[in-house]
């Protein structure tokens, strides 16, 4: 077994694995557009999102550790841009780029809004 640093949410439990997630996490159907020092970057599929950030899939690379601008529209209830760092990406058997980004600095509405956001579609998909 390869040890996975502690903190990482990641680590392995005699007793199974455990979701470590701060933040409520939903299926979501959204797309984003990220933008480094006002440069455009590409546009993704919003595949699941929470509080403290979001899986996207797109065609354009961004490297980890990287801080961009995503600029987030789920329907017609949530754009807002928000800012965040690339924490993982992985390359997809199609060839388009997964990516996961954590969010940084939201305000208490703006995390209140990704929760109800998140909430909300986690309801939906039991209905």
């Amino acid at each position: 077994m390869r040890a996975i640093a502690s903190g990482t949410g990641s680590e392995i439990d005699p007793a199974g694995p455990q979701d470590r997630r701060r933040f409520l996490r939903a299926r979501v159907d959204g797309n984003a557009f990220a933008l480094v020092d006002g440069r455009y970057m590409g546009a993704y599929v919003v595949r699941d999102l929470s509080a403290g950030g979001a899986h996207l899939v797109g065609d354009h690379n961004l490297a980890i550790g990287q801080v961009v601008q995503i600029l987030l529209r789920v329907g017609k209830q949530f754009s807002q841009g928000l800012q965040a760092e690339v924490v993982r990406r992985k390359r997809l058997a199609s060839g388009e780029q997964s990516l996961a980004v954590a969010f940084s600095n939201l305000a208490p509405d703006l995390e209140n809004s990704l929760q109800n956001l998140a909430a909300e579609f986690s309801a939906q998909k039991y209905e």
